[in-house]
């Protein structure tokens, strides 16, 4: 019989926010907006950048609690229509993909890798964020929390994502930027590469992942470490086409 790694594409599922792409400023924007509507003090980027990528609820509890607000359910829920209204009308305003992921993925989809999207948000913002950036065409597979009982660090969204792209776990890597990342990596026993510059409030790297990354021009090394690690397939030129560069598949 042959074995699935001969058969399915290596699929890179990224996470979205803090990872692939730097949506602080609509975040931020979009919840300043929402407090001020309810008469409450906004807050800044810099305080508020370790609580982004933890869904629209956490970030509104935190801003009241910085505030001094009680977070009271009702005002939450509030607070929370109010946000997505206005995230969902300016969802790309400020928000861009990190420096070097565009072309480390251009790189990668060169040698047959396939890419997907497993986020928290929803799947209405995921792919709505995407074709405002003009990133949808280059992914397989855009999972949001929806269509699944569980979000991460549950396994399943992640193994979803690498279904839906036509993969396998066996030739999979999730690339993230917290701790919720790495454990939804594990559960899924996905490797995991993991990067320094995203919105996790403590240090990614004390959470142990494979690889560990502080731009995206280092994303074809590591891909290229995790086949070689976990027996991908036979390696060979893995860079430019003209075999200048990393080696990899």
């Amino acid at each position: 019989m042959t074995s699935d790694m001969h058969v399915c594409a290596p699929v890179v599922v990224l996470d979205l926010d803090g990872a692939a792409v730097d949506t602080l400023p609509d975040l931020v924007r979009a919840m300043n907006a929402a407090l001020r509507d309810h008469g409450l003090r906004p807050v800044n980027d810099y305080d508020f950048r370790p609580f982004a990528g933890h869904g629209a609820r956490v970030m509104l509890e935190t801003a009241l609690r910085v505030s001094g607000q009680e977070v009271d359910a009702l005002l939450l829920e509030a607070l929370r229509a109010s946000f997505l209204a206005q995230y969902g009308a300016n969802i790309a305003e400020g928000s861009r993909p990190f420096p070097g992921l565009l072309d480390a993925m251009t790189q990668l989809s060169s040698h047959g890798v396939r890419f997907a999207v497993c986020t928290n948000k929803s799947a209405a913002h995921a792919n709505q964020l995407l074709h405002a950036l003009e990133m949808h065409r280059h992914f397989d597979a855009i999972v949001g929390r929806d269509p699944f009982a569980t979000a991460k660090p549950n396994a399943e969204p992640l193994l979803g994502a690498v279904a839906r792209a036509g993969g396998t776990p066996s030739r999979a890597v999730m690339v993230g930027d917290t701790q919720v990342d790495i454990l939804a990596a594990r559960a899924a026993a996905v490797p995991v590469v993991a990067v320094d510059f995203g919105y996790s409030p403590q240090a990614v790297a004390r959470f142990q992942p494979d690889v560990l990354i502080s731009h995206f021009d280092e994303l074809v090394g590591a891909v290229e470490a995790v086949a070689m690690q976990h027996a991908w397939g036979v390696p060979r030129a893995f860079s430019s086409p003209s075999g200048a560069g990393a080696r990899g598949f």
